[in-house]
């Protein structure tokens, strides 16, 4: 028995069972012809949750204050619930959730032990007393930070956008009233985007209930709110501000502002941008809180943004004031490798009338969630001014702490330039407490360290013997100068990450080539083992801190054979509150292969390309075990993807062909795959956000074989704007013979031995969502615009033409099977089929009856089967008397709804424009007019917004300076 037959009596035995009363999406078919764990059906997409449901579920079970079980659960459920509602990702800026409610004691420690963090300024409420940290608490209506740029840039192609980063001011805002109740605590952010190639620079702010360890945010918690804001109960409240261009070097000052309006707390964002030319400043966004039901009788007490070092607020985190430098949002973080900044946080004292520095500060915060690395920040002399420059991002005190002043200079010149630096204290290396240096192109990286403290210094490049040093103690404030020069060594392969920046470092890792087109470089392959423990690092919202291979903005002709860049996560992160056990998440892991701008790249060959991400990583831009982020001009050819969520993903590029691949379903060694991205049963084979490339000759086996969106999916982390990809999929039909050369690499040949090339290889070409014959194969409708017209079909087709008898002209009637489903009002309809036997069902006009099923086999040659309608109550037996289709009918008809619910709760992983927010609610009584922003004009002395003219008097300060 050949095996389509075999395959397709399966398809008879399940069939049989199916004679539907109307028309709907089946699944099924031939098995694709390289088999793999899950088959690459699309029918094994499992539904979404529904995370409405699953949210009631965890309120009605919220942890105690100090249990961390279901906090992971928590997080995956607001971010859920977000989705849901349509909020902007791109605005929404995640507490540090991980450290919730895991301090007891008091006074309180920072809730960071290393980075990724979110590094910069804070004040966390400690401070150095006779050579101990001692608590205090300070009150002030309003904060304020600074920081001021000369250069910024950073890389992360796994955020929202590979350059751009995020600035953060965030405090507390205590002894808030509601409904005249005085103990409720909200955390407050106000925060800009910022892209350094355009300039653009964002605003917007988000409030989060910080009153207790359930974090929810009521519906009702605003007496009213500024134009641009949108409360997602019960998670956030946000606001999107002012967009401004602008390049380095500049200043942005933040405020965060307490005051009353008439007699309920309010709180408002402010603002001011300035260069060398031009000063804009402002108020962008106000609320005011819900102080009771009506006009109060009596005003509510004032409300204040507290640091306190004494105890931790009710959702277990630190009342504070941070300024921080990281990752954009969404819990992701970034990589630095150019800065040089100040930093400044403030306290409005109500006494002198002017802002005082806080008394204490260290250089990380201690609520963000989202992170960064490659950031030293220390402080000179007496000064309250935070230095920011590259570095390892060791957590340190800043001014009356106990860590001294000052900073070591300590300048390194490579060679290799694209050598990776690693930096730990101490005089031996230590992985799990290693800090990344990004290397300058240059070949001279200038980084600044702690004053105090040895330091081991740790060189590391594939095929290059590593090299150490260790920084001794001693020489504050000096600067100490490095040559390392490392020594070439082949048979170590590959044990590091591969990151090159230009042409000129993309060079160091070719072993052989000049980068021309006649004679490209091609570039090392030999992977003998694990990379090192230190490149396994993540933030605690799982975003990988290394990529295996990254190239940024090369031009020069390279041939890729990509290793596997294999990692085993160490000890260290396995039962850590973010690790690989709490999550059930795999032990081992491939790490990601990313190009950002570049051109002229062939990727071929590559035999076991895989690796999977977290769920954590929530988000709508394109993610993917491969990524070209703008880029042009490239082969993606001959490599095998062992697809663990999403294999390729193109990005804001253009004219790459994408040829001979295969797609394959490879399932992750996790004990709970819901928490990866894209789990095994729903992966996505190819992604693409982009116009004008050519796919073609591929074999995809994957559930989601391929995706075009209809929007632009960068977009969606605002609001996604509409946006058409138009690819190409196939080539003309022509001879296997036919040869076409990208790049120096001649294509020519079936993936799948046909006699002819055209399009693809699709394993889900053939069922009822995907027919044969049905052209353009669009991938159920993924592919959103045009398609295959000529898929690769390793067998012969026939024609099935169904031709009724009975019917009146023009009545309506149509064939269900697992090969298609399709209606007429034609005398004959016509399906494909290779071999096999099949079953079908009837669907006929009111007023007629029919046989209702059957069964057709195609044996290399086409079938015509007769279909004979009779007016009602001279129906023949058999197969379809009226008891038999009653039956079939019913099991029809669940089986439907449940393909139906299952393909509607799917699609919404694949986000559309989502509907404009509904307007709030009409629960407020006697709206009161706008607030008086000219209250909270810039004054031209302090270049800023002060806090507005009738803010309270602040509560007096407990344990800090006096006024």
């Amino acid at each position: 028995m050949t095996r389509a037959r075999a395959e397709a009596l399966v398809v008879v035995g399940v069939a049989v069972l199916i004679a539907l009363p109307s028309t709907f999406v089946l699944t099924g078919g031939l098995s694709p012809l390289r088999p793999s764990p899950l088959g690459g059906n699309s029918s094994h997409i499992p539904p979404s949750f529904d995370g409405a449901s699953r949210l009631a579920a965890a309120r009605a079970s919220e942890p105690v204050l100090g249990t961390t079980s279901a906090l992971p659960s928590r997080a995956e459920l607001m971010r859920e619930e977000l989705a849901r509602s349509g909020a902007p990702m791109a605005d929404v800026h995640f507490p540090n959730l991980l450290a919730e409610g895991h301090h007891a004691g008091q006074p309180v420690a920072p809730t960071y032990a290393e980075a990724p963090a979110p590094m910069g300024v804070a004040d966390i409420g400690l401070r150095d007393v006779a050579g101990a940290m001692a608590g205090y608490i300070l009150n002030t209506s309003s904060a304020r930070g600074t920081i001021n740029f000369t250069e910024a840039d950073s890389v992360y192609v796994d955020g929202d956008g590979p350059d751009m980063f995020g600035v953060q001011l965030n405090s507390v805002l205590t002894n808030v009233t509601l409904f005249g109740t005085t103990n409720y605590t909200f955390w407050t952010q106000n925060f800009v985007s910022y892209t350094p190639s355009s300039g653009q620079l964002v605003f917007g702010d988000n409030i989060w209930n910080f009153t207790n360890l359930s974090g929810n945010i009521s519906s009702n918690v605003f007496y009213a709110h500024g134009p641009n804001g949108t409360l997602y109960a019960p998670v956030l409240y946000l606001a999107v501000g002012p967009t401004f261009t602008i390049h380095y070097p500049f200043s942005l000052t933040f405020y965060l502002n307490s005051t009353s309006i008439s007699g309920r707390p309010a709180a408002f964002f402010n603002y001011t941008v300035a260069n060398s030319t031009e000063i804009r400043s402002g108020s962008f966004d106000y609320v005011i809180f819900n102080s009771s039901l009506g006009p109060p009788r009596v005003a509510a007490p004032p409300a204040y943004f507290q640091v306190n070092g004494e105890a931790y607020d009710g959702i277990g985190l630190i009342n504070d004031i941070e300024l921080s430098l990281l990752g954009n949002d969404n819990g992701d973080t970034t990589t630095f490798y150019q800065l040089n900044a100040t930093a400044t946080i403030a306290y409005w004292n109500a006494s002198a009338g002017t802002y005082r520095p806080v008394p204490s500060a260290v250089n990380a915060g201690a609520d963000t969630g989202e992170t960064s690395d490659g950031v030293a920040s220390y402080y000179v002399g007496n000064s309250s001014v935070a230095r920011l420059s590259i570095g390892p991002s060791f957590l340190e005190g800043l001014w009356n702490s106990t860590s001294p002043p000052g900073e070591r200079t300590v300048i390194v010149d490579l060679d290799p330039a694209p050598t990776l630096i690693l930096v730990n204290p101490g005089a031996s290396r230590h992985a799990s407490s290693a800090q990344w240096v990004f290397s300058s192109p240059s070949g001279v990286t200038t980084m600044s360290l702690p004053n105090s403290g040895q330091f081991y210094f740790d060189f590391r490049l594939s095929e290059y013997a590593p090299t150490s040093w260790v920084l001794a103690n001693g020489n504050p404030n000096g600067t100490v100068d490095r040559t390392v020069d490392l020594t070439s060594k082949p048979s170590l392969g590959i044990y590091t990450p591969l990151i090159a920046i230009g042409n000129s470092e993309l060079a160091v890792f070719a072993q052989s080539g000049s980068g021309t087109a006649a004679d490209p470089y091609v570039l090392y392959d030999n992977e003998p083992g694990n990379l090192d423990g230190e490149f396994a690092q993540w933030n605690d919202f799982q975003f990988p801190v290394f990529p295996g291979l990254l190239l940024i903005s090369t031009t020069a002709f390279v041939r890729i054979t990509p290793t596997p860049f294999s990692i085993t996560y160490p000890s260290y992160m396995l039962n850590t509150s973010n690790g690989i056990y709490p999550f059930g998440l795999s032990t081992t892991n491939n790490l990601q292969l990313e190009f950002w701008n570049v051109s002229n790249v062939t990727l071929i060959g590559g035999p076991h390309i895989t690796g999977w991400l977290s769920a954590s990583l929530f988000s709508f831009y394109p993610l993917g075990e491969t990524i070209f982020w703008n880029s042009t001009g490239n082969l993606i050819a001959g490599n095998t993807f062992d697809d663990q969520g999403i294999g390729l993903a193109l990005y804001g590029g253009r004219n790459n062909t994408i040829w001979g691949n295969s797609f394959l379903v490879t399932g992750v060694a996790a004990s709970k795959p819901q928490n990866v991205l894209e789990n095994p049963a729903n992966q996505t084979g190819l992604w693409e956000s982009e116009s004008g490339d050519l796919v073609y000759n591929n074999y995809f086996s994957v559930p989601v074989t391929a995706y075009t969106p209809a929007f632009d999916p960068l977009s969606c982390q605002n609001v996604c704007a509409p946006a058409q990809y138009s690819d190409t999929w196939n080539v003309t039909r022509e001879g296997t013979g036919v040869t076409r050369t990208v790049l120096g690499t001649s294509l020519n040949g079936s993936i799948v031995s046909t006699d002819y090339q055209g399009g693809n290889y699709w394993s889900n070409y053939g069922t009822a969502s995907d027919p044969y014959g049905v052209l353009p194969y669009n991938a159920s409708g993924w592919i959103t615009r045009g398609g295959d017209f000529v898929p690769l079909v390793p067998f012969s087709l026939y024609s099935v033409t169904f031709k009724e008898s009975g019917l009146p002209s023009g009545a309506v009637w149509g064939i269900n099977s697992s090969l298609r489903v399709a209606n007429t009002s034609a005398s004959s309809l016509v399906l494909d089929a290779p071999n096999g036997t099949y079953s079908y069902a009837v669907t006929g006009a009111p007023g007629y009856t029919v046989d209702r099923a059957g069964y057709f086999t195609v044996a290399g040659r086409n079938v015509t089967v007769t279909v004979n309608f009779a007016a009602s109550g001279t129906a023949s037996g058999g197969i379809g008397t009226e008891g038999g289709w009653i039956i079939a009918a019913l099991a029809a008809g669940a089986i439907a709804l449940g393909i139906l619910l299952a393909i509607v709760l799917v699609r919404r992983r694949r986000p559309s424009p989502p509907a404009p927010p509904p307007p709030p609610p009409e629960e407020w009584r006697e709206v009161p007019p706008p607030p008086d922003l000219s209250a909270i004009a810039p004054s031209p002395g302090e270049k800023g917004v002060p806090p507005p003219s009738v803010a309270p008097t602040e509560p007096p300060e407990r344990g800090s300076d006096t006024a």
